[in-house]
């Protein structure tokens, strides 16, 4: 019984403890708070804000289970169940929080990334000798250097690391891209230099008639110590006062001059020359006294000063009989011009007297008579070859030659065309020159007849093949500003509409450069080895040489590597690697391309892929071309 009432007791009292504790730890929802990863985040729809809450009772102990019915979000008053974040806007978002009767609020903000990536270049202006360089640093908004990775482009396309350098005198477009930020764009200008100017004229005495007139030539050495011909330049005399704005002085007195060339703030040489009064009248033709003319042409000759008595000046004759025609005289140009009644004899060469009284003045008149011959001769007609439509892979496949002959595209020819076997030679330009009363173009004192006409500009060229159309009653390819025209005289990009004789596009130069159909993929037009085909730097002995004298491509084309570079029809442009089809090259107009290299060009300038580009005006001793002409299709 003792034992008993003892045990009842500790029951009791166990009871009334464990009572007490379970009030005391009853849960009472006391304190809710939110919790967030950030408060401000980026408007680019991707950063997240992620919510998170903890609710207390309040003796601080958390909520074990939360009853999720009780929980409820409001974003800007409206109510919801997304707990992570995200804004394209910049804005200013409230968040309320309740769990039964307790409420917590919070403010978060979205803003737009103000970061700004800018260039700041070691200088603007650089000298192109591919040593001079620019450091190119990427900065913030505050100019301190930029952390993240950074990627530098010249004229859009990537470089290596930040310094920039080149041999190519331009104009350059820097800019930099880091992620989503692309930077300011700055230019710079490489610029070449020109020392070392050598002037030269192309005589030591000129006549004070008003006609006569001395030449100059300027050349120089460039920041790659290449020499360079100088187109623009002025004549000063030894007080450096100014002659001339032109390559070429007409003397207005006599005496013993000296003249020098000033060029960007640079002196040449001095050239020193006699200017003298003439006193004998001199026949200053622009053809040679033995000439080769057509059936159709007039005798012309031109003299060193104005003539009065021209109508009995002359006398023509043929085996010793007397050619009967009219005679005429043009004093814009002091040329006496005999029409013969009749065509001229193919085959024959006249005489041409000129007399000693032709001016009628005692102190001007010829010391002696002066006969010149003229050998009629047929018009000289372009050897042409067939080249079959087809198919081929344009520009460098080795990725040996400079960016500007790649990346590779496939071109396709849907039509057949004819292409000059040879380059245009001196003997069928002087025809045209003769025909058009223009001077015969300069051949450096290197020869004519069949080595390649040189010294011609992209418009001398199709000036040439418009003429040349016209002999052969065709219809002209170009008009007057250079653009290719259909037989109707409309301007047209679709190459099988022009009739006309003109310049190759630049697909029609490769493929037949290649071969056309029968091409082997040899480096050169017609062997891998640059020797058996073409006249270069290092077999030419600097100069040209007779068309067809190295091995022909398998076309039986000649000389499309090297002896002169190759106008083509196409304004020049990158390529895009896209496919190209009867292709006639970029709309814009600018620079024009050249292919083929010439006598004076490396070996891997030569190759058939290769390609440059310069002003159609350019006309120098490397430059001259060949023709082509569309095929009709047979109806």
């Amino acid at each position: 019984m003792k034992y008993r009432k003892i045990i009842n007791i500790f029951l009791l009292m166990f009871v009334m403890f464990v009572t007490a504790y379970s009030k005391k730890t009853e849960f009472k929802p006391s304190t809710l708070k939110i919790n967030l990863n950030k408060v401000v985040a980026l408007a680019n729809g991707e950063d997240q804000i992620k919510i998170t809450y903890e609710i207390k009772d309040n003796n601080g102990i958390p909520l074990r289970k939360v009853d999720k019915t009780k929980l409820k979000l409001t974003i800007d008053g409206a109510e919801t169940d997304n707990f992570i974040l995200t804004s394209k806007t910049e804005k200013i978002v409230e968040i309320t929080l309740s769990y039964d009767k307790l409420m917590a609020k919070e403010k978060i903000k979205f803003i737009k990334d103000r970061r700004s990536l800018r260039l700041h270049l070691s200088k603007n202006k650089l000298l192109a000798n591919g040593r001079d360089k620019i450091i190119i640093t990427a900065l913030n908004e505050n100019g301190e250097s930029w952390k993240d990775d950074v990627s530098i482009y010249v004229n859009n396309k990537k470089i290596e690391g930040n310094i920039f350098k080149t041999k190519n005198v331009g104009t350059y477009k820097i800019e930099a891209k880091s992620g989503k930020f692309k930077s300011n764009t700055e230019k710079v200008v490489a610029y070449e230099k020109i020392e070392k100017l050598t002037l030269k004229g192309n005589k030591e005495k000129v006549l004070v008639n008003g006609v006569d007139k001395i030449i100059f030539t300027l050349e120089g050495k460039d920041q790659n110590n290449k020499t360079k011909k100088i187109e623009k330049f002025i004549l000063v005399d030894s007080k450096g006062r100014k002659i001339s704005n032109s390559n070429e002085i007409i003397p207005k007195k006599t005496g013993i001059f000296k003249v020098r060339a000033l060029y960007k703030g640079q002196y040449s040489n001095y050239i020193t020359y006699k200017a003298i009064v003439p006193e004998n009248l001199q026949v200053i033709s622009t053809y040679p006294v033995e000439s080769t003319i057509n059936v159709d042409d007039k005798i012309e000759i031109t003299f060193n000063m104005d003539i009065k008595n021209y109508e009995d000046g002359v006398e023509v004759t043929i085996d010793n009989e007397t050619v009967l025609g009219i005679t005429s005289y043009n004093k814009g140009t002091k040329t006496i011009i005999f029409t013969p009644n009749d065509k001229l004899i193919l085959g024959k060469t006249y005489n041409v007297k000129v007399k000693k009284a032709i001016l009628g003045v005692n102190e001007n008149k010829l010391s002696k008579e002066k006969t010149f011959k003229f050998k009629v001769i047929e018009r000289k007609k372009a050897d042409l070859v067939k080249v079959e439509r087809g198919e081929f892979i344009l520009g460098d496949k080795t990725g040996q030659l400079w960016e500007f002959s790649s990346p590779t595209q496939e071109a396709y020819i849907t039509y057949d065309y004819l292409i000059g076997k040879t380059e245009v030679t001196f003997e069928e330009y002087d025809q045209y020159s003769r025909d058009m009363r223009i001077p015969l173009v300069e051949d450096n004192g290197w020869g004519r007849k069949t080595r390649p006409v040189i010294n011609i500009s992209w418009n001398d060229a199709i000036k040439y093949l418009n003429w040349l159309s016209q002999q052969e009653g065709l219809p002209v390819a170009y008009d007057s500003e250079g653009n290719l025209i259909d037989s109707e005289g409309n301007r047209t990009r679709d190459i099988t509409k022009v009739l006309g004789y003109r310049l190759p596009t630049e697909i029609e130069w490769e493929y037949a450069g290649r071969g056309g159909k029968n091409g082997k993929d040899t480096l050169f037009s017609g062997s891998n080895k640059v020797g058996e085909v073409a006249w270069y730097s290092e077999n030419s002995q600097g100069k040209t040489h007779e068309v067809g004298t190295k091995l022909k491509n398998e076309l039986g084309i000649y000389d499309m590597s090297g002896n002169v570079w190759e106008w083509v029809n196409d304004n020049s442009g990158v390529y895009s690697g896209i496919e190209r089809i009867n292709s006639v090259g970029p709309k814009k107009k600018g620079l024009k391309i050249l292919r083929g290299g010439s006598f004076n060009s490396i070996e891997s300038d030569t190759r058939i892929s290769f390609r440059d580009e310069l002003s159609p005006n350019t006309r120098d001793k490397y430059y001259g071309f060949r023709i082509v002409r569309t095929l009709e299709e047979e109806k």
